[in-house]
This record gives structure tokens, sequence and C-alpha cells, in this order.
């Protein structure tokens, strides 16, 4: 068996048990299962990928910093993982806009845009309302983190409408599985205690990254076809 598969095999698995460590509030299997992730996930990069890309590994690398710290269970998690994810975010953001397509204007095309614009600005506002009771400090945290997450959606989308290729599709399972995260984790946090929140949140950014990483090791090989 190549390494690669050996490396998505332990990849996948981990997510399972972590979320399964999640759904049952499983400490230790958690403490086995959650710092494997990331590693896994980037021994598979680096054995697929033929030229490594410095700003994926550091994405990877927050998000296995933002794993790390949700191991710790901190009182007000979210003030320590805000920084990491900002990063990461604006990082994934840059990522997208290296090589991205040319705008051209089409009807289908600045609708959809639009669109979007007004779906993620919702979302936005939503996640901000959550946070009208906590001090100013936190909101404008939180407003700046929203721009972020904004911004990456966004740019994704536009990916995805100007031309669907498979890199684009992974580069949009990333994006969703994020934004579903993100919203799950807000509504568990500050609204509903809910397992189901919790484990869906939770199980969407664990098979975000696979995505992320997917995208880029897609987008290479598209280039290399092309060139």
């Amino acid at each position: 068996m190549k390494a690669n598969k050996i490396a998505l095999i332990i990849y996948f698995t981990t997510c399972f048990l972590a979320t399964l460590a999640c759904i049952f509030d499983n400490e230790t299997l958690m403490l086995v299962s959650r710092p494997i992730i990331i590693p896994a996930l980037f021994f598979y990069y680096f054995v697929t990928s033929k030229k490594l890309n410095y700003l994926l590994i550091s994405v990877l690398g927050l998000y296995f910093i933002v794993d790390g710290i949700g191991l710790m269970n901190f009182e007000n998690e979210i003030k320590y993982i805000m920084a990491p994810f900002f990063i990461a975010n604006i990082l994934v953001t840059i990522l997208c806009l290296k090589n991205i397509e040319k705008f051209k204007f089409k009807v289908f095309t600045v609708a959809s845009l639009l669109f979007l614009a007004l779906i993620l600005g919702y979302l936005w506002i939503t996640i901000i309302e959550l946070f009208n009771t906590y001090d100013a400090n936190i909101q404008n945290q939180v407003i700046i983190f929203g721009a972020s997450l904004f911004l990456q959606s966004f740019i994704i989308g536009y990916k995805i409408i100007h031309k669907i290729t498979f890199s684009n599709l992974s580069v949009m399972m990333f994006g969703t599985l994020i934004l579903i995260s993100d919203l799950f984790y807000l509504m568990y946090n500050f609204e509903y205690q809910s397992i189901i929140l919790n484990s869906t949140h939770f199980g969407s950014q664990m098979v975000s990254y696979f995505f992320l990483v997917q995208f880029e090791i897609l987008n290479n090989k598209q280039h290399q076809i092309i060139s």
C-alpha cells in the first residue's frame, strides 16, 4: 500500500474517532486521536505533492495550534482560537487569490456574486448580533474575524462561479464546511447546548482540512497539465 493511502486511512480514522469522542464526551479518546489528524494529513500532502506550498503548510500549522487549544478546555476558548483562525482565513484567501481567474462581466456571474454577498453579509451580521451583550473588545474581534471569513468565502465562491474544476470544487467544499463549523460552534456555545450542533461543528472542521489540502494538490496537477 502506498504511503499516501496509509496517511489518508490514518487521517480519516482519527477524524472518525475524534468525532465519536466529541459525541460521547470521551476525553481519553480525544487526546489519543485529535493530535494525529493534522500530522497525518500533512504527511499525505508531503508524499503526494511534488512541490510544497508553504502558505498551506502555515495554515495546517495554525489549525494544529487550534486543535491543541481545543484539547486544553480553556474557559472562553473562543478568545484563544480566534487569532489563529483569523490568520488562517487570511492565508487561505491569499492561497485562493494565487492564479485566480480574471473577472469577466457576465450577467450570471454578477448576479451570483451579489446573491453570495447578500447571504454572507447576513451570516456576518447574525454572528455579530450573538455578541451584542459582550464587551466592545470582544465585539470588535468578532467583527474583524467575521470580515476575514466573509472575504475567504467570497473569493472561494468567485472561483467556483467563474469555473467549475475539481480543485475549485474541493475548495468550495472546504469553504462550506468551515462556514458550517463556525456557525454551529457559535450556536452551540452561545445559543443551544446540543450534541448535534457540537458534533456537526467538530466533524465539519476536521473534514474541511482534507478538502483544503486536496485543493492545493489538484491545483498543482492542473497547472502541470496546462504547462
